[in-house]
């Protein structure tokens, strides 16, 4: 199993310059071994060449178990969208282990918003903005970005940590969302419902400074 792992990763970083194991003393741990394998997916994603992107995810998951590859298989749905593989796309929604990741939240919204399942898909992402909650401000590019959120993220600034989240969210989906007919429009509304929901649960002696 090992062996194969390494095949595979050996591979990755001859082919990406920017993959790379961490240097220890020890054999690197599932997570250092995930993390060379999603970034590399990120970037073949970034890159277009969804095809090799569908390639490694698929050869990686025998390698690993259930509760180690969420990501890949949000990322696996993200690939099939694009690809328009909506059997696999189908197949892969059957798996749980990408149910709560914002990456599958997000293409989950997609494929329901162009079946026209609109409530199904504002639900799913009154969902994601509850952890992302700018995330279709970004999507709109009705908020800046402020480079201060990513340091103050670094220190550990959970609200901060938020924007950041919400922003590389929505610069992955921006283009998906807005090459939808209407989805500029049904997004708005959206963003309206969250507000209007958050505004009734936010106690009104609150300080908003301390948020």
């Amino acid at each position: 199993m090992w062996r194969a792992r390494f095949e595979v990763l050996h591979d990755i970083v001859e082919k990406d310059k920017w993959a790379s194991l961490i240097e220890n003393e020890e054999s690197p741990s599932n997570t250092e071994l995930l993390q060379v394998i999603e970034h590399y997916v990120d970037s073949l994603i970034d890159r277009k060449d969804y095809r090799e992107a569908l390639r490694v995810i698929e050869e990686v998951f025998p390698l690993f178990g259930p509760d180690d590859y969420g990501y890949l298989l949000a990322s696996k749905l993200l690939v099939c969208w694009r690809l328009k593989m909506f059997d696999e796309l189908a197949k892969t929604m059957e798996f749980k282990n990408h149910s709560g990741h914002p990456k599958a939240l997000a293409v989950l919204a997609l494929k329901n918003y162009a079946y026209r399942e609109l409530d199904i898909a504002e639900q799913i992402l009154l969902n994601i903005l509850r952890h992302c909650p700018d995330f279709i401000k970004y999507l709109l590019e009705e908020e800046g970005n402020d480079k201060k959120d990513f340091e103050k993220a670094e220190r550990g600034n959970l609200t901060s940590q938020k924007r950041v989240d919400s922003l590389t969210l929505a610069e992955e989906f921006r283009g998906d969302w807005l090459n939808l007919r209407g989805g500029k429009e049904w997004l708005k509304k959206v963003q309206k419902v969250f507000d209007e929901v958050r505004s009734s649960n936010t106690p009104r002696n609150l300080d908003s400074s301390s948020c």
